[in-house]
């Protein structure tokens, strides 16, 4: 998972953090192995080459939904879970409706796509502020 450094609060953030539960519940699989298990399931609409996986699991990209849902879906086999089960099965909170793994994934996905993009940050000038260097 990246650091708040790399990847920054918000909404990005939240879908790759989301993913990474997933990553985490699989053992960590080689990103190979999550790109070999999506090319092997051609009922999927999307792909990923290893290199895609990391690119969305470090928060390089905002995949398209066919490719984060194909990277759910290997995830998911890999960790011997339902994609259309309950995202929270023991949290009474979260059941006054069933939201499943792959709706919640898709809504945090939605959400990344409607965030802002982050403003440039400028570069501060260290001397700026000072009445006279510190040498």
């Amino acid at each position: 998972m990246p650091t708040e450094s790399v990847l920054r609060r918000g909404a990005h953030r939240d879908f790759v953090d989301e993913l990474f539960w997933y990553y985490r519940s699989a053992g960590r699989p080689t990103l190979r192995v999550v790109a070999e298990w999506i090319a092997g399931n051609e009922q999927l609409a999307g792909t990923a080459s290893p290199e895609t996986v990391r690119r969305v699991l470090v928060g390089k990209v905002q995949p398209s939904w066919p490719t984060a849902e194909a990277i759910l879906h290997a995830l998911c086999a890999l960790a011997d879970l339902n994609v259309d089960a309950d995202r929270w099965p023991d949290d009474n909170f979260h059941n006054e409706r069933t939201v499943t793994r792959k709706s919640h994934l898709q809504a945090l996905w939605n959400l990344m796509l409607d965030e802002e993009p982050a403003a440039a940050v400028p570069m501060r000038d260290p001397w700026a502020a000072a009445e006279e260097p510190p040498f």
